[in-house]
């Protein structure tokens, strides 16, 4: 699977965000950096005094020093267990809690606000809510996230945005729009296709647009019609082998698929099944786990990665609740002013 580009928070951005989300910023620079880039020149930054949680499961490590050198982490310890390099900048993070930069791996930015479905035909405030969406995340402390049904125009537009000043927000892997069969699922608004080569040459025009994941939908039934047609799986293995020719995963929507929707995908060798965990059957019992399906050893055995949705639905049933929720003064008290900028807009939108 192709590794996604290194874009992050620079030190020398830390200044225009709240000193706690600089630092989850910072922390999640664990990848390689790229010789002559903007955090190859990056200075000497030392974060000091907050208490580090690091992932592993282990203890929280109180008052801990950080030192950071090209934009990477290289040292870290309990206070005053190294010397302080000369010239570096000091970032003071007392009362602050640093974990990991954390990745939302589902989303989809422009259904925050007004955009809706005008994903094919963007809208002119449309790029905004994207905007707006990606800067809500990184001040959420969520530094990665994957766009699994955009403009392409738009995720060109913000990559390059981001590229240029990290700190405007989440660093972004989109997809584009989703691939489905005719009349199936999410049409008229992903792209449909009829036919094997058909979506080879799809596959073929988001890479070239840019998209770091393919999407496709197989499921075969959604709450308001009883049946749609499923992704016939000639179609679903030539778009998986055109993808993952040209390095790009393929992630499948599966909610509320049918289990021969879900053997589907998996046969067809995606990489990752998207709204999981659980079956949708509005006359029983949900199978949370598609264990009666007998797939999940062979799930396993792939190593195809399950991306559940769980909040989607209580978002959706507690939205008109969410002004109301704005004006509680302790929620207050715990958000940043940008933060309570943000959400003030979204509300408007909402």
């Amino acid at each position: 699977m192709r590794q996604p580009r290194n874009r992050g928070i620079t030190p020398a951005g830390i200044d225009r965000l709240p000193p706690a989300i600089a630092v989850l910023g910072l922390i999640a620079l664990l990848v390689p950096i790229p010789p002559g880039s903007a955090f190859a020149d990056a200075p000497v930054v030392l974060i000091k005094g907050g208490a580090l949680i690091d992932g592993t499961g282990r203890p929280p490590i109180p008052h801990v020093w950080i030192l950071l050198e090209g934009g990477r982490i290289k040292r870290i310890g309990k206070a005053g267990s190294f010397p302080r390099p000369p010239g570096s900048e000091v970032v003071h993070a007392q009362g602050e809690t640093i974990l990991p930069g954390l990745i939302d791996a589902h989303v989809h930015l422009g259904t925050s606000g007004v955009v809706s479905f005008t994903f094919s035909r963007p809208q002119s405030p449309a790029e905004e809510v994207f905007r707006r969406s990606l800067r809500a995340e990184l001040l959420g402390g969520v530094t990665q996230v994957r766009d699994l049904h955009m403009p392409m125009e738009i995720g060109r537009k913000l990559t390059k945005q981001l590229n240029k000043e990290p700190t405007l927000g989440a660093r972004l892997i989109y997809a584009g729009l989703m691939l489905t069969a005719p009349g199936g699922y999410g049409a008229p608004y992903a792209i449909e296709v009829a036919s094997a080569e058909e979506g080879r040459q799809r596959v073929e025009e988001l890479a070239l647009d840019g998209a770091e994941v393919i999407k496709i939908a197989v499921t075969s039934r959604t709450l308001k019609k009883a049946a749609i047609p499923s992704m016939a799986p000639e179609v679903v293995r030539a778009i998986v082998d055109a993808a993952h020719e040209r390095g790009l995963p393929v992630a499948a929507h599966v909610a509320a698929a049918t289990e021969a929707d879900l053997r589907n995908a998996i046969t067809g060798g995606v990489d990752s099944l998207e709204h999981m965990p659980g079956s949708w059957d509005p006359l029983g019992v949900p199978d949370t786990l598609y264990s009666t399906s007998g797939l999940v050893p062979e799930i396993l055995a792939r190593h195809i990665t399950i991306v559940p949705t769980l909040s989607v639905e209580v978002g959706e049933t507690y939205g008109p609740t969410i002004p109301e929720l704005s004006g509680d003064p302790s929620l207050r008290v715990r958000l940043t002013s940008k933060q309570r900028e943000v959400l003030a807009l979204d509300l408007e939108d909402f």
